[in-house]
């Protein structure tokens, strides 16, 4: 209550009701909390009310902000929504920078490869942005027996917020999520249809628990690492593409932008991207965005500079194939 009163953010967005509350009990958790709570508990009174439009006028707000992942809030026999394709476009062909949308796809075993489920969603976005989570989760209820169901949005939010604390260059495969019973644990054979499918889901590793079996997205162009395109199918690598692309475009809009003939050249724009692609490669004691990059070119074009590049991303390592090969003890060399 002392929280709701004083928190600018919550202030901001609801009207505290005094009237209505009151303390009960110490403020320590019992079990009778979690019986009288185990529901979600809306906010009721206020009186702003959703409108078709809200979500136009908030993609067109944040149309130049700074931000990587988006959490798509319609998964399951919703993830194809206009809601969802509308980020989707938003997201690759809008956004002054390029994002990631995360998206919860089937809940079980019943919707992997059936009418909307998983596999039909990721060939429905076939997007290098997109990410597509399958199957949802249980969790234990404190003080109960019970357990309860999550769909694969929660899956869809912890993976979000698992990339989200690593670094581009750092692949999500093999990373774990903290979540020990999925609602429905793959067979191999359903892994391999779930990779060839660019659907992002779990598996279970000695020594490690569950982990992301290998960071994907749903672009179903998916047999090299690296297509001729330029597109790849794996989360980190693309991450690599965009963020040195925006960190090139933010730090040389103040440097440029504004200036005329006299004040630079394509060979000082050529030179201060050199530099900038030094300071991102990896070296033997440093990781990095990049392994090594080539062919900067800078062309005036009227009154702008087009520029191009080429680079190797410190790509990931998804896979170890090992084969012991035995010799007759008998043989000699």
């Amino acid at each position: 209550i002392l929280w709701a009163k004083s928190n600018a953010s919550f202030n901001a967005r609801f009207d505290y009701d005094v009237t209505g509350s009151s303390v009960v009990g110490t403020g320590v958790l019992v079990a009778g909390d979690y019986t009288a709570n185990n529901t979600l508990q809306l906010a009721v009174g206020g009186t702003t009310v959703y409108g078709s439009t809200d979500l136009d006028d908030v993609l067109n707000t944040i149309g130049e902000v700074d931000y990587t992942f988006v959490l798509a809030l319609k998964s399951g026999d919703n993830a194809q929504s206009t809601e969802n394709t509308k980020i989707h476009q938003h997201i690759t062909t809008e956004a002054e920078f390029k994002k990631f949308m995360i998206v919860g796809g089937g809940d079980d075993e019943l919707k992997f490869d059936q009418t909307n489920g998983s596999i039909e969603i990721a060939q429905y976005y076939d997007s290098a942005y997109a990410i597509v989570c399958h199957s949802g989760f249980r969790i234990d209820v404190p003080f109960s027996a019970q357990k309860k169901t999550k769909s694969s949005l929660y899956h869809a939010a912890t993976v979000c917020g698992r990339l989200a604390g690593l670094l581009p260059q750092t692949s999500g495969t093999f990373k774990t999520l903290r979540i020990k019973e999925w609602r429905h644990q793959l067979t191999k054979t359903q892994r391999e249809i779930a990779l060839q499918a660019g659907v992002l889901h779990n598996r279970y590793v000695e020594n490690l628990g569950y982990v992301i079996n290998q960071a994907i997205n749903t672009l179903q162009k998916n047999t090299q690492l690296i297509n001729p395109d330029g597109t790849s199918p794996e989360i980190s690598v693309m991450r690599i593409a965009e963020q040195i692309n925006k960190e090139l475009v933010i730090n040389m809009r103040p440097i440029f932008i504004g200036g005329n003939l006299n004040t630079s050249s394509p060979e000082d724009v050529r030179l201060f991207i050199e530099g900038y692609l030094i300071q991102k490669t990896a070296s033997k004691t440093q990781d990095n965005l990049i392994i090594r990059f080539e062919k900067i070119t800078v062309r005036q074009v009227q009154d702008y500079y087009e520029v191009n590049y080429c680079f190797v991303p410190n790509s990931p390592l998804n896979k170890i194939f090992i084969t012991g090969f035995i010799l007759d003890a008998n043989l000699t060399a």
